[in-house]
């Protein structure tokens, strides 16, 4: 009978669903974020990005156009070019906000990195808000 139960609780624990040690990623939007991290990639960010962007980036903080925060960004990957993005966390804290936070791994370090999004008038999912902080 001890065998019975060691060997359920030890069946229990192997396949439950919080033993995930990697992020779920549910949207494309996430998709697309992580893989334009990764490559470096201001221009496919871009594409992603609301009118508007809330900014926190060393020196640029504050709300700049879309093609301002492109150059931003391509400023960024050219001081401190990519060698992984990885998703540490998402969530959909309501049904228009959702967000990520993640690693960027550069040749000059690790920055933790926090982007929000909302959907925009024609109800497509845009970054409003992005935060890049070394670590």
């Amino acid at each position: 009978m001890r065998l019975f139960i060691a060997v359920f609780i030890s069946c229990f624990t192997l396949f439950s669903p919080a033993q995930t040690i990697t992020p779920d990623i549910h949207n494309p939007l996430a998709e697309r974020i992580e893989q334009a991290l990764k490559q470096g990639s201001s221009k496919e960010i871009a594409k992603i990005l609301d009118a508007t962007v809330e900014i926190k980036l060393g020196d640029n903080r504050g709300n700049f156009s879309k093609n301002q925060a492109e150059i931003i960004l391509r400023d960024f990957f050219k001081k401190h070019p990519p060698q992984n993005f990885e998703i540490i966390h998402q969530s959909e804290s309501t049904e228009t906000i959702s967000y990520l936070i993640g690693n960027y791994l550069s040749t000059a370090g690790t920055f933790k990195t926090l982007i929000k999004s909302k959907p925009n008038s024609a109800s497509q999912l845009r970054i409003y808000s992005l935060e890049i902080t070394k670590e």
